[in-house]
């Protein structure tokens, strides 16, 4: 997009901006005509195609010479963009990348908000080419920038920054399990359990459906640790070693509500869960029934249970029952029914 003091020059040759954006990409630099001429207008002889060349410069010099502004500079053989000419946000970009500071890094990280020239295309084979190789190494700078952003940001404990540059990492590769696993760490450390276990089963079905692969151990490791934290109010402890997940937890209210009951009872959450999972698995239990005083972990260990039978390639359905609904017909198994049957209707 061109503009000068905030007002657009509209120009009507799509040959004539793609001539200025790569011209723009590469600030001090010249270029031959010969070469722009095949970039774009490699269809025709070399004579039309530098004719082609002339009106594009000409129509460019026009536009600019209406706003008393000077484009390029040309001779004979040659043509390149004039100093100070224009001010290029992708230019400004690879300035802040190479300054590599953390407010620089933000900064680069706030500038790049789509691929490089997003929706633009030229039907030219070379210049397409050039276009896509291009676009490719911005996108490749901005997520190693986005990355490096993001480990700082968590250093510092800056958590809602850091959530939005792992979004944005992910919207570029989405198949980083590593970014994966910042964003449940930073979610967790934020107090958003709940977020950091969506994220975890976001990622674990994005790869199933994309790769047909399940998520790395340690990626499931740490989903594991955020399930067995407690709620939402979790966050880790103050004076926690950097990298050590579940650090600080230990005064966690509910995890000490859990750890009473396990006294009384004489029996872990851990425990309940192998045995409840062995008397599915060896004795061929069709049905169970959990019972407990509130609060003594029953959900959590259903949660858990239902996680391990997931993992084995069991199909798990989950429903809520509820006064209101008791009236209606089936509607306790609609949701879980639905989960198993996505087009199965009550």
């Amino acid at each position: 997009r061109l503009r000068t003091i905030g007002r657009p020059i509209v120009l009507n040759l799509r040959k004539a901006e793609a001539l200025i954006a790569y011209l723009a990409l590469a600030p001090g630099q010249t270029s031959s005509r010969e070469r722009l001429a095949a970039l774009l207008w490699g269809d025709s002889d070399q004579g039309r195609a530098r004719q082609s060349l002339r009106q594009a410069i000409f129509a460019l010099t026009k536009a600019f010479a209406q706003r008393d502004l000077t484009l390029l500079r040309l001779e004979s053989q040659a043509v390149r963009l004039a100093e100070n000419a224009l001010r290029v946000d992708a230019v400004e970009f690879d300035r802040l990348i190479a300054d590599g500071s953390k407010g620089a890094l933000a900064r680069a990280n706030e500038l790049y908000v789509d691929e490089l020239l997003s929706g633009f295309s030229v039907e030219e084979p070379e210049f397409e080419q050039w276009l896509m190789a291009t676009r490719r190494a911005y996108q490749d700078t901005a997520l190693r920038a986005q990355i490096e952003l993001l480990q700082e940001q968590e250093r510092a404990g800056e958590l809602d920054p850091a959530i939005e540059t792992a979004r944005k990492a992910l919207r570029i590769d989405p198949f980083r399990e590593d970014i994966h696993r910042q964003l449940m760490r930073v979610y967790a450390a934020n107090g958003m359990r709940s977020s950091a276990l969506s994220q975890y089963r976001s990622c674990r079905d994005m790869l199933e459906k994309e790769l047909g692969v399940r998520p790395d151990d340690s990626t499931t490791k740490l989903y594991r640790a955020i399930l067995e934290q407690g709620g939402d109010d979790w966050r880790p402890g103050a004076n926690a070693p950097a990298g050590r997940q579940g650090a600080g937890m230990d005064g966690h209210p509910v995890l000490r509500a859990q750890r009473a009951a396990e006294a009384a009872n004489g029996v872990s959450v851990g425990i309940q869960l192998i045995s409840l999972t062995e008397t599915v698995r060896i004795e061929g239990c069709r049905f169970a029934l959990v019972t407990g005083e509130t609060g003594v972990g029953k959900s959590h260990l259903l949660e858990r249970f239902a996680f391990e039978a997931a993992n084995h390639g069991l199909a798990v359905a989950s429903t809520r029952a509820y006064k209101t609904s008791e009236k209606l017909r089936l509607g306790l198994w609609a949701g879980s029914a639905a989960d198993l049957l996505p087009d199965w209707k009550t």
